[in-house]
């Protein structure tokens, strides 16, 4: 038994091989094929597989069944005490997906492409040693450096003997 969560028009659907869901409007029409290729987690009975935040090579293929119209969804605006009042409503376009086969990568292919990979690095690995490294030439003594004169604070106040009164 396979499971995944995948996300179709914005919304996250938990889906098994055989199920039905309720999605958005979809690009395709009645009786097309859908390949959802956003999934977000993958289960066959023993491995768990968690995207960041889609998984690659993962993807569950449908059908559309049928197309229609959602329940009507009623939107009222009121002002209180203004006399002001709208009452308006929709039916959002729905689609009935079959899914037909939730489909992982093969594990094949993981295996003969890393075993490829470790062939060609060991024939493009240098067979000549690195010449030796050149000793650097003692670097000089730099001079030391003199410090700038302390500099005033710019919120700091002068201190000044007190003014005499006169009389």
């Amino acid at each position: 038994m396979k499971i995944a969560v995948i996300e179709a028009a914005g919304k996250q659907y938990l889906v098994r091989d055989g199920d039905i869901i309720r999605t958005e409007k979809l690009k395709e029409t009645k009786g097309d094929k859908v390949k959802l290729s956003r999934v977000l987690l993958f289960w066959d009975g023993k491995n768990l597989s968690l995207g960041k935040p889609y998984l690659k090579g993962y993807s569950a293929e449908g059908t559309i069944v049928e197309e229609g119209k959602g329940p009507k969804v009623v939107v009222y605006k009121y002002k209180r005490r203004k006399g002001y009042s709208r009452k308006t409503g929709h039916r959002q376009i729905v689609f009935t997906v079959k899914v037909d086969k939730i489909s992982g990568p093969s594990r094949e292919k993981k295996k003969t492409a890393p075993a490829k990979e470790a062939a060609a690095k060991k024939k493009a690995a240098p067979t000549k040693a690195a010449p030796p490294k050149k000793k650097a030439a003692p670097k000089k003594k730099a001079a030391p450096k003199k410090k700038p004169a302390a500099k005033k604070e710019a919120g700091a106040k002068k201190i000044t003997a007190p003014k005499k009164k006169k009389k």
